[in-house]
């Protein structure tokens, strides 16, 4: 055992243990980060299986004084075999967490009122992590429509924790166990060290310690202004402001420090935390601590009290965001013999354990072009809407949809007018195809603004025969006919032409005036009725011929006058 009291160990798969011996590695770690451990390695066998290591479980243990201080275990993503020496073979790999593969996956799909922690549990049990939990201070409620674009499960999981002001920590507590992932969205200390500040010393101690410490703080924002609107309720003034209550050495009060975006991404009064959320991320970088040291049980999310400094301010306890780990045993590498013993430092990033730390905005995948898309309802329905005229709709990237009423959340509908009352409607019917946009690209705001017609969706009347027409056709609901407002417009051939399907109304509340230039006909195939409430005057310029095949009744309940200017004839047979 060297002098430092420090041993180095590696199992891999069913290796036996004694495979590898480590000769140096690298260990990164941060809050709402995979870590990711890189070791150089030497083995007495010269022929080892790349199938016994790669994509199996490996465990690196860093022993101090005969005691195991922690372990790191995670999945082999890499391993290299390189300089093959007189007595030893070289090796490389690199370990990181299950939750790694989620990374490989690129998806597009769609959740539907569920909360970010049920999403979370999908996501994960999908790509094979069993040990997870969520510790979750605060409330985080259902979304009613999250989509997944173009992106891998794990930039998904991501941008939804940091949305959510959540984020997660690996605890290794299992010796020699897979690790387990933490959700939190509060601080939450998961192990506290005592650590003395002996800035003379190196790192070859047995005692931990603390040889470098820092402390900045820095100007930065200070108040932030989220703004959106949602259609159920244009006139809500959805501006929420958030600012930082712990500010001690700067202004807050000058409009430099505010930050103002839009669209904020919220509808409702869940604005007012998302704001929070925002600001506390864009301050991570106001307040932190950099230091050194050689305690190998210090991770993200623990804790450790310093000691021993002579400002006693800093003598308290402080929470670690991000550290990076680098141990060297050049005693296991035949070309290294006569260096110095078993060495391990570390340089890590700390925070004020009063402050929330949050993970900044992930970036948010954009769509900039239009989508085809293809209306869809119940079983056996063709129009299916809700109050607002809006649809569901099947994306034709969307793989788990079902062509149904759940494909899609009710999608709005852009119309060619519309006003309080007034305006036109015509709304999409299921099996039509619709031209699908995004408000500012957001996957998660899409809107209809238009149709178009396609092989089996074909146009109402044949073309290029008509295409001199201009028309607007409807269907029978569920059945097979049509109402129809036609343009005819080819030279010397125009023409407007209506179909009624069944029955046409015309409501006119004052004047109505009609001039035809040239022939009118008019053919009834059963009753017709008129009633007019005041006078009536008819001029014929020409002859009147007036037949009537059946009884003729006139009931006069005045007077009547018949002025004849030349002869009257009257023949009755009877």
């Amino acid at each position: 055992m060297a002098d430092s009291g420090l041993v180095f160990t590696l199992t891999a798969g069913h290796l036996p243990e004694k495979t590898f011996a480590v000769v140096e590695f690298t260990l990164d770690e941060a809050l709402s980060t995979l870590f990711c451990l890189e070791a150089t390695l030497t083995s007495a066998d010269p022929d080892i299986n790349f199938a016994d290591v790669l994509d199996n479980f490996a465990t690196l243990t860093v022993y101090r004084d005969g005691k195991p201080e922690r372990s790191i275990t995670g999945i082999v993503t890499q391993f290299e075999q390189s300089t093959t020496g007189r007595h030893r073979s070289y090796y490389a790999l690199t370990i990181q967490p299950a939750l790694w593969r989620a990374g490989l996956r690129v998806n597009s799909r769609i959740f539907q009122h569920q909360s970010v922690a049920e999403i979370i549990d999908i996501l994960l049990k999908e790509n094979g992590v069993r040990n997870f939990y969520c510790q979750l201070r605060y409330e985080h409620p259902e979304r009613e429509f999250c989509v997944q674009y173009d992106e891998s499960d794990l930039a998904f999981l991501h941008r939804l924790l940091a949305d959510e002001g959540m984020f997660y920590y690996f605890d290794f507590t299992e010796e020699r166990g897979e690790p387990i992932i933490i959700f939190i969205d509060s601080h939450r200390i998961n192990n506290k060290f005592s650590l003395p500040y002996h800035p003379e010393l190196d790192a070859t101690g047995s005692q931990c310690s603390i040889n470098r410490f820092c402390w900045r703080e820095q100007v930065g924002i200070a108040n932030i202004v989220l703004k959106d609107r949602t259609f159920k309720n244009p006139l809500w003034g959805a501006d929420c402001y958030y600012h930082e209550r712990q500010i001690n050495h700067q202004r807050s009060d000058l409009p430099s420090y505010t930050y103002y975006d839009f669209p904020g991404r919220f509808k409702d009064e869940r604005g007012e935390r998302l704001s929070q959320y925002r600001l506390e991320a864009l301050r991570t970088d106001a307040m932190f601590g950099r230091a050194q040291s050689d305690c190998f049980a210090l991770a993200p999310a623990s804790g450790f009290t310093l000691t021993d400094h002579p400002k006693e301010q800093f003598n308290t306890l402080w929470l670690v965001i991000k550290i990076s780990h680098h141990g060297r045993q050049p005693q296991a590498d035949e070309s290294r013999f006569g260096e110095m013993g078993t060495t391990l430092t570390n340089s890590f990033t700390f925070g004020d354990r009063n402050r929330v730390w949050r993970p900044s905005p992930y970036p948010k995948p954009r769509i900039d072009g239009l989508q085809i898309a293809t209306v869809v309802g119940p079983e056996g329905e063709e129009i299916f809407c809700d109050e607002y005229g809006r649809v569901r709709v099947q994306f034709a990237w969307d793989q788990y949809g079902k062509f149904n009423d759940q494909s899609s959340c009710w999608i709005r509908v852009s119309q060619a007018w519309a006003g309080k009352r007034w305006g036109m409607i015509a709304i999409p019917r299921v099996g039509q195809e619709v031209l699908v946009d995004f408000l500012h690209g957001d996957p998660d705001q899409p809107i209809i603004i238009g149709r178009t017609y396609h092989a089996s969706n074909v146009v109402p009347n044949p073309l290029p025969i008509a295409k001199t027409q201009m028309s607007i056709r409807s269907k029978t609901h569920k059945g097979d006919g049509f109402n129809e407002l036609r343009f005819e417009d080819e030279k010397d051939r125009e023409e407007i032409f209506i179909h009624a399907q069944k029955n046409l109304a015309i409501k006119v509340l004052n004047s109505w005036d009609e001039r035809i230039n040239y022939n009118r006909t008019t053919s009834i195939g059963h009753d017709d009725e008129l009633v007019i409430a005041n006078n009536r005057k008819i001029t014929v310029d020409g002859q009147q011929e007036h037949k009537t095949t059946g009884n003729y009744v006139v009931q006069i309940e005045g007077d009547k006058t018949l002025q004849v200017d030349g002869n009257v004839a009257q023949k009755v047979q009877g």
